[in-house]
């Protein structure tokens, strides 16, 4: 984890879209799933990302599988955001 928090602030848009990315495998195994504040924390800080890997393909890819395994906290989350 401490690899991937780092990564997610990194000026290499690969590392900010793999840290997103790495989370995934926790979604989709559900042997040990992480919190939903914790994954969730590492998709805000790209929400506004420009980068089309980090912002559409990651961001878009994450959101889906942390709400596979969250739903109702995933579209309580996904309505508050500003539209």
């Amino acid at each position: 984890m401490p690899s991937l928090k780092k990564w997610n602030c990194s000026g290499n848009p690969w590392k900010r879209r793999q840290s997103m990315a790495s989370l995934i495998e926790y979604a989709r195994k559900r042997t040990r799933l992480l919190p939903f504040a914790e994954l969730i924390a590492f998709v805000e800080p790209l929400l506004d990302d420009d980068e089309d890997y980090v912002q559409k393909k990651g961001l878009g890819w994450t959101v889906r599988e942390i709400g596979n395994a969250y739903p109702e906290e995933s579209a309580s989350w996904i309505n508050m955001r500003p539209v």
